[in-house]
């Protein structure tokens, strides 16, 4: 991604809402995951999931897509 394409992303995620912020916690793992909407109908999903016991961030997760689709949250293996 260049960096025109960053700042132009970053200028949006000031002028518009978080959609849904939200966090699973599961035994020493934490998930963060917030989503933005943008004004040409994408959505921005970024997610990160910790070991709060070695205070490390164990995976990052970025995504743009187009609205509408089938929102994945990613949290599915704190379950396993």
């Amino acid at each position: 991604m260049e960096l025109k394409e960053l700042k132009k992303i970053q200028e949006d995620l000031k002028k518009n809402v978080i959609i849904t912020p939200f966090e699973i916690k599961s035994g020493n793992v934490l998930g963060l995951d917030s989503a933005y909407l943008l004004e040409d109908n994408e959505i921005i999903s970024s997610a990160i999931v910790f070991n709060l016991e070695k205070k490390e961030v164990i995976e990052r997760v970025y995504s743009k897509k187009k609205f509408p689709f089938h929102i994945y949250l990613g949290f599915c293996h704190l379950e396993k």
